[in-house]
């Protein structure tokens, strides 16, 4: 589960997707050997923030950006 979401700048829909992501690929959480099992990826546009999540166990990635709330 991802803490300190409000430091981060995520809004309760995309707290909730990235959330979802996760559980989804609990399986290679548990696998992973590595310190940062998911990379959560955001970046400042000029409407707003863009948030991108990737599982660095299988490398598949999603854009969970609330396009919705620019």
């Amino acid at each position: 589960e991802v803490i300190y979401k409000e430091l981060c700048g995520m809004n309760e829909a995309e707290y909730k997707a990235v959330n979802a992501f996760i559980e989804k690929h609990g399986e290679c959480y548990t696998k992973a050997k590595k310190d940062s099992q998911f990379r959560i990826k955001m970046k400042s546009t000029g409407m707003g923030y863009s948030v991108k999540i990737k599982c660095c166990s299988c490398g598949q990635k999603e854009n969970v950006t609330d396009y919705h709330s620019w």
